[in-house]
């Protein structure tokens, strides 16, 4: 029992220690594009949990379900541009892990791993899925397969607290977008406003200067050529 404990507890060490390196390293990319960070994110992910496929799909508010980046053992991680509609019914397990909000492991040895088209492609491995919740909802969910070994607690609970740390480094970045976009807008604004000044200053001094130039001209004639 004591042995036992142990074990779990140089485990957790172990997971938890992968994960500060990969959060380190995520807190550092806050300028590169999202594909960039969830291609390292997958990566990171499967490297964690000794695993040799998963993906990240994105849930949008609509409940649809999108494939953003994926990885089938033996081949490279693919992040798809654009995005692939994935459709819950194809796979029991995102199915529960919605309902729910919690993560769901597989007990026995065949999990449904989505191919880039994201199609389910049954391979012969244990698997698990966890979900990233922001207010309450699912945001993403991450797959990992492909080891010979059932997913743990530990596990779950590791890769949950890392994906937080990428979707709050999503959240940074299109907050930065939406400001950018909104100072670009109020440049173009004051940028407008100035010239429309600019140009009613040019009317009211060509106005001025030929009201005066009249007056002056009447004044002259008045008092010289009567």
């Amino acid at each position: 029992m004591i042995l036992l404990i142990s074990k779990k507890a140089e485990l957790l060490e172990k997971v938890n220690e992968n994960r500060h390196k990969a959060l380190a390293v995520l807190g550092q990319m806050y300028e590169a594009d999202f594909e960039e960070i969830l291609e390292y994110a997958l990566d990171s992910a499967l490297m964690q949990t000794s695993s040799f496929g998963g993906y990240i799909a994105e849930v949008h508010s609509d409940k649809t379900i999108f494939l953003k980046a994926v990885k089938v053992p033996c081949e490279h991680t693919e992040v798809i541009i654009g995005s692939v509609e994935m459709f819950a019914e194809d796979y029991k397990s995102i199915q529960e892990l919605i309902i729910t909000r919690k993560p769901v492991t597989f007990s026995t040895e065949t999990s449904d791993l989505p191919s880039a088209e994201g199609l389910p492609v049954v391979i012969a491995s244990y698997g698990a899925l966890v979900p990233v919740l922001a207010n309450g909802e699912v945001k993403l969910i991450v797959g990992v397969y492909g080891r010979d070994e059932s997913y743990t607690e530990i596990d779950c609970i590791g890769l949950m607290h890392f994906m937080d740390g990428v979707w709050r480094l999503k959240e940074r970045i299109d907050a930065e977008k939406t400001i950018n976009q909104l100072n670009e807008q109020l440049e173009k604004k004051v940028a407008l406003r100035t010239a429309q000044l600019r140009e009613s200053e040019i009317r009211f001094r060509t106005a001025f200067e030929s009201t005066a130039n009249g007056w002056l001209s009447s004044r002259w004639i008045s008092k010289y050529c009567r």
